[in-house]
């Protein structure tokens, strides 16, 4: 009878909920990496798949029995997100070690791919050079060598068994091998007192002691030599070409193959025939994009445009042809052509600043390079402006300089014109008419230069014009990037009229961008009250609505009242090193770092709603570029210098006003396998919460910060809710406006 009860109470709640699709809901928090595999330098086959280390430090395995790849990192498995440098398999555990950059290590299992991580290296301050100079397996141990001796990591214990310091004058260890109960470590010079180049002790005693080694002769040195190389080889992938042997080649009798790679160096399976390898896959790696270089990132039209590094960006690598790239909405990457593949210029393709996409046709894209400006059509290099065709001119007006025609930054306007920055010359400010998207021709483009001294110099005064935007009244924002010469500037398009600021100090008189040295702005943004925010390498500064219509050397810094009965405030990130800063509709804010993370403020400024860090989220880096929000899912996308990545937020857009049919809860109903949050969607910013009984007893009260409020499902008291249909009563800020909704809840 007490069955029936329930199920009929059951169905009862089901019928009552006006919202019982829970797919709607968001996996709130889940991160995703966005890797390349490129340039594989490792692979080692267990008997649990192939695993591949790629030549950036990313690790991945290939199952061939189904064909599936797993990728490893911060968001899936591992501990730890930095670069990968080694790995070396223990078949006798079904464990593999994997080396950072760091010197911490992780233990994977490659059963369930369970890690333990190790960081007493690293945190270990007695030792002396930290460098991990090879790893090797034997029975159940795993040899890290370090330049100055062996660890001796226990894989079924999971932690470090032995520690032998052999040379901590000179740091001349560079092998280890182990053959039965002897262990031979060889060193990049003779080792005192043995006075030779390869020394061995026997395990069973103790080797903490040196007296316990001895010297390695001549011809044992020749043949434990030979079988280090043999063991390099075992887990070091070649190319099949001519320059390389095919004995070279992987052998894995588990899955009866061998491994090598094509002529990109990406994994390939091959079979043996008359004494000859045959390719018998293409290159098997995770999908993903074509290159983990991102600097600068835009969200536009559900897909995320991207460029690998800029001029002014924190660090790049101009001897390496730029990538563009670009995340479809449906999950798909799209690498542009490059453009010296159809227009060979003396110049090459090496630093893209700044990606902008034609309102008008989501296609057509303009890239902002070092080289002029690179416009595509569906990923395909169209044409290429710089001295020759179009106002662009060189560095120090030298049309010669065909490397240095310096477009930093750009922005479309309301009327479709795109407005183009350039730097080091006299023409700063330009602009660009197009008849149509689709029109490239010479008489379809009209070109625009507007003449204006703050910007048309080079010297003695430098200028770095970037990160250009429209605000909401149509004038257009954008730096000056310089270290010596720091300002920010609004332009009017309809007047021709410019207003320039320079940071010298804030409100307080305490001095900020003084030039005396190398101090930088990053990026500018509008939140939706229409005040402009700045980062740099002096914090985060704002320029207040009404303080934007005249030359102003004072920047403000966003006080915090500490609310200790004390009247005193504090300044808002007054001294972080800001890369980027974004509002959502909300009007909280998002501040990224160079060295600290990801902070999420709301948007009172008192509140700090989330810290992402390395250390304690799968954030890919400390160090990060830019940041883009689509808040149709709440995900952030982050470029950072080790790659992209995203994370799931509670950001969406925000409504005007409340209204029943844009409120969903989900999930609803709430089962009793449940354990996460119930989540409230299609709220107003500052909405006030009541849950309550459907006897009217409040069980939960609370004010929404965003457009989703998150209930834990319990009462005033901590407890998960009785099983129930419980009503949520929802007030506007203002009080003008109110709604009803429901969820079941069964315990």
């Amino acid at each position: 009878m007490h069955i029936k009860i329930f199920r009929f109470l059951f169905f009862i709640i089901t019928c009552l909920c006006f919202v019982t699709n829970s797919a709607l809901a968001r996996e709130m928090g889940v991160w995703t990496h966005y890797n390349a595999y490129n340039d594989v330098k490792i692979v080692v086959p267990t008997s649990d798949g192939v695993f591949a280390l790629s030549g950036e430090g990313l690790l991945y395995s290939y199952k061939p029995s189904d064909e599936t790849f797993t990728e490893f990192n911060t968001s899936t498995y591992l501990n730890d997100y930095n670069s990968i440098t080694d790995i070396v398999y223990n078949s006798a555990t079904r464990r593999m070690l994997i080396c950072y950059d760091n010197t911490r290590l992780d233990i994977l299992s490659t059963k369930d791919n369970s890690s333990v991580n190790i960081s007493a290296i690293a945190n270990e301050t007695t030792m002396n050079k930290k460098t991990i100079i090879n790893v090797f397996s034997h029975g159940k141990n795993a040899y890290v060598v370090m330049p100055w001796g062996i660890i001796i990591i226990n894989m079924e214990r999971q932690e470090i068994l032995d520690t032998y310091r052999l040379d901590t004058d000179k740091e001349t260890i560079s092998d280890v091998f182990v053959e039965g109960d002897m262990m031979y470590v060889s060193t990049s010079a003779p080792l005192e007192p043995y006075g030779t180049t390869m020394i061995c002790g026997d395990t069973k005693k103790n080797l903490i002691d040196k007296d316990n080694w001895q010297a390695v002769d001549a011809d044992k040195q020749t043949e434990i030599l030979s079988k280090m190389k043999a063991i390099k080889q075992q887990r070091n992938i070649y190319t099949t070409g001519t320059e390389k042997k095919n004995a070279d080649l992987i052998s894995d009798k588990v899955n009866n193959c061998y491994w090598g790679s094509d002529d990109d160096n990406n994994l390939v399976r091959y079979k043996k025939e008359d004494g000859a390898y045959v390719a018998v896959s293409k290159a098997l790696k995770p999908y993903g994009p074509s290159s983990n270089k991102f600097y600068k990132i835009r969200w536009q039209n559900n897909n995320l445009y991207t460029v690998s590094e800029g001029f002014i960006a924190f660090e790049y690598i101009p001897d390496k042809a730029a990538v563009v790239q670009m995340l479809n909405s449906d999950g798909k990457w799209c690498t542009f052509e490059k453009p010296m593949c159809k227009h060979p210029y003396t110049h090459t393709f090496n630093l893209s600043n700044d990606i902008v996409v034609d309102p008008r046709d989501t296609a057509h894209v303009f890239v902002a390079a070092n080289e002029g400006l690179y416009e595509y059509l569906s990923g395909k290099f169209v044409k290429h402006y710089n001295s020759d065709n179009s106002l662009i001119p060189g560095f120090k007006d030298n049309s010669n300089s065909k490397n240095y025609q310096m477009i930093l930054g750009m922005a479309y306007d309301k009327n479709n014109t795109l407005w183009v920055l350039n730097s080091y010359c006299s023409r700063g400010l330009m602009s660009l008419k197009q008849a149509s998207p689709r029109d490239t021709t010479a008489a379809g483009n009209v070109w625009n230069y507007y003449k204006h001294k703050e910007l048309d110099v080079y010297s003695p005064a430098e200028r770095y014009l970037s990160h250009a935007f429209f605000a909401k009244d149509g004038k257009m924002w954008f730096l000056n990037g310089h270290g010596l010469e720091t300002s920010f500037y609004r332009y009017d398009p309809w007047l021709d009229e410019l207003i320039t600021f320079e940071p010298k100090h804030n409100q307080d008189n305490a001095p900020l961008y003084s030039g005396d040295d190398y101090q930088f702005l990053r990026d500018i943004a509008e939140d939706k009250e229409g005040n402009i925010w700045i980062t740099g390498n002096r914090g985060l500064e704002y320029l207040p609505k009404d303080m934007q219509n005249a030359p102003s050397k004072v920047i403000y810094q966003y006080k915090v009242n500490r609310d200790d009965g004390t009247g005193l405030a504090d300044y808002l990130f007054p001294v972080i090193d800001a890369s980027c800063v974004l509002f959502d509709s909300a009007n909280r804010m998002y501040l990224s770092t160079i060295g600290n993370g990801i902070y999420i403020v709301s948007a009172d400024k008192k509140t700090e709603l989330a810290h992402y860090t390395a250390d304690n989220s799968p954030l890919k880096s400390n160090k990060v570029y830019y940041m883009q929000l689509d808040e149709k899912t709440g995900t952030l996308y982050i470029s950072t210098d080790k790659g992209l990545c995203s994370v799931v937020t509670d950001a969406t857009e925000v409504p005007e006003s409340l209204n029943k049919e844009n409120i969903k809860v989900y999930p609803n109903p709430v089962k009793p396998e449940y354990t996460g949050d119930v989540m409230i969607e299609g709220l107003t910013v500052g909405a006030d919460i009541k849950i309550t009984t459907a006897t009217g007893v409040v069980v939960h009260e609370g004010k929404s910060t965003s457009g989703i409020y998150r209930w834990d499902a319990c009462d005033r008291w901590g407890e998960r809710c009785s099983t129930g249909v419980y009503n949520i009563l929802l007030v506007s800020a203002t009080g003008e406006e109110s709604t009803v909704a429901k969820v079941a809840i069964v315990k």
